[in-house]
């Protein structure tokens, strides 16, 4: 198992000898590494740190208590020894109050530009600890989804299990590839990534106006990102895949997170399957083609289950927009309802005779939010279920052919040609799409302009809360691809599936059947045909080999 040691700690040990009997020196290490590690694995909180330098990692006493039951002797010792800092700021959980590990940190000599600042790779060599840390490996991950979740989530977790997983690195290419580049970057100032100002609330102004991220110039070193921070991260992610660390988390909006969505993508030409070559197939423009089903009047029809054979249920907003969270709230309100009705009564089999309600009678008896009912009543319906305004269907022609961030682009006159302009307009799409409603712009005003009927009905979603337009769009992005998409390639082929929320990566050798059956069946589910751009990893195999 790798990990980062510091270079210093030798000689701390010296001066500082650990005064409890139990001590050994792999586990110090271990410990030390979670502050590398933790972040990590959480994307909001790397952000923060990349932000805040200074800022404290929270390590989890239950966590670290699998592997390492006396982690309190080792903490009380590194912070009387001056090797860490706390904040002594924890909150225990309850009720709508999220819980806070205390958090932790290096002590300033080091840290990034301390005098002792400065890491080595290391692999543990205790037995004992590694042996704990695999069995925390493959323990059961705590699963509080509905059964329908577990169920459909089955087949793209079952590649994720260690022993079956075939995904692999080039350890050490890849760890020579991030050496060169804190190197290259540290040599030249002006590489650095600019990183987000902080973001500074007005007085008497809503929090969504604040929302602005205002980047920096590159070459200031107070306001971009420090190259040591951003080797040890991808240092945490090579050590995840050396040591088959494929342990996962779902949002509430389904969404799955893995070391390969938090893998840098600089990292990925590293990435392989076991003897294959792997191909990423992205969906172009995906949030501007998921918007596409927001404009379909069935969408906020009731559901309905498959009638004749050959039927194809159409996606709505009651079943396909549910989070998990709301999936689980509607199956334990259900089961209170109707106790005999659950598999987990103690008569399973009267479920056929209690006279429960099916799918269409719950969710008629569900109130209709006030979006969805304005939704219907701006829209209307045909017997396609495909709103007839023009402005919807530009935009569907649009999102269709994967162009959609290239005209808008054109239209809100952004300099360049090609990808160039596409990427500006990426970032600008993005405050046009999801910023409140109260913020105006030259942008937003381009966008309405040309597609007022998409305009409306976005701004249907956001006129509550602004968030929840992204939060339906997320919901709508792993619903399709990892419950429906996921399964289906899995069954028909049995072939190892991956994702990166609106990718999914297969070997090279599926790409072209994999991709005409989601081009099928996507275009049978959001209405129009996507488009679907590939990349190939695993160029960069120490072996030469290339995808």
């Amino acid at each position: 198992m790798l990990r980062l040691e510091l270079v210093a700690l030798d000689d701390h040990l010296t001066a500082h000898p650990p005064d409890f009997a139990a001590f050994r020196r792999d586990c110090l290490v271990e410990l030390l590494h979670q502050l590398t590690l933790v972040p990590a694995k959480n994307r909001r909180l790397a952000d923060y740190l990349a932000a805040e330098p200074r800022g404290y990692v929270p390590l989890n006493a239950q966590a670290l208590r699998t592997w390492l039951p006396d982690h309190k002797d080792y903490l009380a010792w590194a912070l009387s020894s001056k090797l860490l800092e706390c904040d002594n700021h924890y909150i225990v959980g309850g009720p709508g109050r999220p819980a806070k590990s205390r958090g932790y940190r290096y002590a300033a000599p080091f840290r990034s530009g301390g005098a002792l600042a400065g890491f080595r790779i290391v692999r543990l060599a205790d037995a004992a600890l590694r042996e704990r840390l695999q069995r925390a490996l493959t323990a059961p991950a705590p699963v509080t989804w509905s059964r329908a979740a577990r169920k459909d989530y089955a087949p793209v977790l079952d590649c994720l299990r260690p022993e079956r997983c075939s995904l692999r690195i080039d350890t050490a290419a890849a760890l020579a590839f991030i050496a060169e580049e804190r190197d290259r970057v540290l040599r030249d100032p002006t590489l650095r990534e600019p990183k987000p100002k902080k973001r500074r609330r007005k007085a008497g102004s809503p929090k969504s106006l604040q929302r602005r991220k205002a980047r920096c110039q590159p070459g200031e070193a107070a306001t971009t990102k420090d190259p040591e921070a951003q080797y040890q991260q991808r240092f945490a992610s090579i050590a995840q895949f050396d040591a088959r660390d494929f342990r996962f988390t779902i949002d509430t909006y389904g969404r799955l997170h893995t070391v390969l969505t938090r893998l840098s993508s600089k990292l990925r030409a590293y990435v392989y399957a076991e003897g294959a070559p792997l191909v990423a197939l992205d969906l172009r423009s995906s949030q501007p083609y998921l918007i596409n089903l927001l404009c379909r009047p069935d969408f906020y029809q009731e559901p309905w289950t498959k009638g004749r054979r050959g039927a194809h249920p159409p996606l709505t907003i009651w079943r396909e927009g549910r989070n998990l969270a709301d999936e689980l709230a509607d199956e334990q309100a259900e089961e209170a309802r109707w106790p005999a009705a659950s598999p987990s009564a103690a008569n399973p089999r009267a479920s056929g005779r209690t006279g429960r309600p099916g799918r269409q009678g719950e969710a008629a008896k569900r109130p209709s939010p006030s979006y969805i009912m304005l939704c219907q009543q701006l829209l209307g319906s045909d017997y396609m279920g495909v709103a007839q305004f023009p402005d919807v269907e530009l935009f569907r022609e649009l999102t269709s052919s994967g162009q959609f961030y290239a005209q808008m682009g054109r239209l809100l006159g952004l300099a360049g040609e090609g990808e160039e302009v596409a990427d500006a307009a990426k970032k600008l799409m993005f405050g046009v799409l999801f910023s409140h409603n109260a913020v105006e712009s030259t942008d937003k005003a381009v966008f309405a302009q040309h597609f007022p009927t998409v305009d409306a009905v976005l701004r249907i979603f956001k006129k509550d809360d602004f968030s929840y337009l992204a939060k339906l769009l997320q919901t709508l992005e792993s619903n399709l691809f990892l419950r429906r998409l996921v399964p289906l390639v899995r069954a028909k082929w049995g072939i190892p599936v991956f994702t990166i929320h609106d990718s999914v990566v297969i070997e090279a050798s599926h790409v072209d059947l994999v991709e005409t059956l989601l081009r099928e069946h996507l275009t049978r589910w959001v209405g129009v045909p996507p488009q679907f751009s590939r990349k190939h990893w695993g160029a960069e195999r120490r072996d030469g080999s290339s995808s």
